[in-house]
């Protein structure tokens, strides 16, 4: 069995007014996980790339409240297998590749980085 994310930019909460900060996650291969595979909470100025990621239970790549994130060259393919995590909990379903949520435009004041 394999885990529950594989590649995490990890947060306090998912505010998304903490996280990390100006990070690299690249060149992973990565299937068959009970969640998402890659998740990014929070953060700024990250950059995620040239990643392998396939038949998870949940979405590809997950971005909570993300800021400056780029995602990019990628191959994302046959996630979002279930629409539950491997604990049975609800899981980030809504996308075989990218998905953003609880989107914002404007910064938080109380945002540290």
């Amino acid at each position: 069995m394999n885990q529950i994310c594989t590649s995490h930019f990890s947060s306090l909460s998912y505010t998304g007014t903490q996280g990390v900060t100006n990070s690299v996650m690249h060149d992973n291969i990565s299937r068959g996980n009970l969640n998402n595979d890659i998740l990014s909470i929070g953060g700024l100025g990250n950059d995620i790339y040239n990643n392998m990621v396939e038949d998870n239970y949940s979405n590809g790549v997950m971005l909570w409240h993300p800021s400056q994130i780029t995602v990019r060259q990628n191959t994302i393919s046959n996630n979002n297998l279930e629409s539950f995590n491997g604990i049975g909990n609800d899981g980030d379903a809504g996308s075989d590749g990218t998905r953003f949520a609880r989107w914002q435009w404007e910064c938080w004041p109380q945002s540290r980085f």
